[in-house]
This record gives C-alpha cells, sequence and structure tokens, in this order.
C-alpha cells in the first residue's frame, strides 16, 4: 500500500513532463484553452468513508471509529477558458476498532468525473465550480467470533459537486475546493498544467 501511495505522484509527473503547452493572455484574462492538467490531493476524510462503516457488526459499546485522510489523483483538460472535464480516482479507509473483537475496516476506492466551470481566470488565479458524479467501491472485512475474517463489499453511486475551488499559481499550482464526493468535503494539494 506504501508502495502505491508514492508511485502515484511519480507517475503523475513522468507523464507531465514530455507535454508541453503555452498559455496565451487576452487582454483582461488567460486563455488556457487545450491545457491538461494533474492534479494530487489530500483531504478530510470523505463523507462516504463514514457512510460506507455504518453501525458495528459487532454490537459492543467500546468501538472507536478511525479514519484516513482520502487521496486523490485527477487528471483534467480545458476544452475553453471557461469550462474543463476532469476524472480522478480517490483512496481512504475507515474502520472500528475494539481491543476485544479486532476492527470492522473499510477500504473505498472512489472514481469520480466532474465538467468544470471556470469563473475566474488570471495569470495564476483561477476560481472555479464543479459538478459530476462519484462511484465507490467499498470492501469491509471485519472478524468473526472464532476468530476468522468475514468480508463483502458494495458500490456507491452519488453526486460529486464543489461549491468553490482555487487554483494559485502558473505551471506548478497549489490548490484548494469545498464540496462533496469523492475526493473530500475540504481538498487540498499541488497541480501541473501542460
Amino acid at each position: 500500500m506504501k508502495r502505491f501511495i508514492f508511485i502515484l505522484p511519480f507517475m503523475a509527473f513522468c507523464l507531465a513532463m514530455p507535454a508541453s503547452g503555452r498559455c496565451e493572455e487576452k487582454p483582461g484574462r488567460w486563455d488556457w484553452s487545450g491545457h491538461h492538467e494533474m492534479k494530487l490531493g489530500i483531504s478530510l476524510p470523505s463523507l462516504i468513508a463514514q457512510i460506507s462503516v455504518g453501525t458495528p457488526i459487532v454490537t459492543d459499546q467500546k468501538y472507536s471509529v478511525r479514519s484516513t485522510p482520502t487521496l486523490s489523483l485527477s487528471y483534467e483538460y480545458n476544452f475553453k477558458r471557461w469550462i474543463a472535464i476532469e476524472a480522478g480516482a480517490a483512496l481512504t479507509m475507515a474502520y472500528y476498532v475494539n481491543p476485544r473483537y479486532g476492527g470492522v475496516k473499510n477500504y473505498n476506492l472512489g472514481f469520480y468525473a466532474n465538467a468544470k466551470f471556470y469563473w475566474l481566470n488570471r495569470k495564476n488565479i483561477r476560481l472555479y465550480s464543479s459538478a459530476g458524479l462519484s462511484m465507490w467501491t467499498t470492501a469491509r472485512t471485519w472478524p468473526k467470533e472464532d476468530g476468522d475474517p468475514s468480508s463483502y463489499g458494495f458500490d456507491l453511486i452519488f453526486p460529486n459537486v464543489k461549491l468553490i475551488g482555487l487554483t494559485a499559481g502558473h505551471k506548478i499550482y497549489g490548490f484548494a475546493e469545498i464540496g462533496t464526493g469523492a475526493s473530500g468535503i475540504i481538498n487540498a494539494g499541488i497541480g501541473y498544467r501542460f
């Protein structure tokens, strides 16, 4: 798992290196048409990570809930200066912990696609909102009384909406966004335009 987390940013960087693109300045705005972007983000645990745990399988009141932050990797293509499409994947884990029984663990892998609408385009600042769909696939494991693990999985589809997002920087930039969906409620990270 640790290898996977370190390989994703490296792959994104290697894919972005050979590509090149220029942003054209227009009077009063910057035109990012035809540009690609790769983003790596980390966020508070997504809402789906909390929902997927549900109620404890073993009815014991000494459970505590823990969730890992959501890691996301996405690709974006800017059709025009004001509209882009984005697709990405997110990974998180949520689990109950109990000293006697072990814990219920959920491994959540999400995929999402958005239409992104930019309503402010400047050389180093862009503001946007987006809407789309997310799909989570969840694998749940928990210990049975005899000690053998038991597991099952399920899928959920729900809206992926970012109310407001901000990018700051030109080629390499930072971003922050607030919304709901696979990439989390409050998401921040770095991106690369090419």
